[in-house]
């Protein structure tokens, strides 16, 4: 992925939900970042259904363009995920940078630790 596929702009900063509909009458929740430029920085995508052979009902993957990483942006999605969808992190499947971010969000998350007292 380069910065280049990234470059959605629109009207404001902050956090947006699309629907992705899928022809079976699933869908996956996209939450989009968009940073004060207005440009999408990064995408978090739940998935409520199996969506075999990749996504297993409950998973989520999270992608942050390449000149944005470091800022936060991951873990202000992961925040909002943890208040709107049904996740646990214990059953997900990781990359080696995705097990370190959340093995460090699960220790230091304010929402992760009230959503799962």
């Amino acid at each position: 992925i380069t910065s280049d596929d990234f470059i959605i702009h629109a009207f404001g900063s902050g956090i947006t939900y699309f629907k992705g509909e899928c022809e079976d009458n699933t869908w996956v929740d996209c939450l989009l970042y968009y940073g004060n430029d207005n440009v999408l920085h990064g995408i978090l995508n739940h998935y409520p259904f199996d969506m075999p052979p990749y996504q297993e009902a409950g998973s989520v993957n999270i992608q942050v363009r390449p000149d944005r990483r470091r800022k936060g942006i991951a873990t202000i999605l992961m925040d909002e995920a943890i208040r709107r969808f049904n996740i646990n992190l214990e059953e997900q499947e990781y990359t080696p940078d995705g097990e370190r971010f959340i093995k460090k969000y699960m220790r230091s998350s304010r929402i992760y630790k009230i959503a799962h007292r």
